[in-house]
């Protein structure tokens, strides 16, 4: 399990090193209901090369 002061370090090293990120938030909430979930698959997905010009 994570503890909320690991979270709040992690978003603040995100932060950090992503300086673009807090721009493109609205919204940014943690939840911790006592589940894991794997979400690899997110970025398993295969991304679409954009249109040249």
């Amino acid at each position: 399990m994570t503890t909320d002061l690991e979270i709040f370090d992690l978003v603040r090293e995100m932060s950090n090193e992503f300086p673009w990120l807090a721009p493109c938030l609205n919204h940014f909430e943690v939840t911790n209901i006592g589940a894991n979930h794997d979400l690899m698959q997110i970025f398993e997905e295969p991304v679409p090369e954009p249109d040249m010009i």
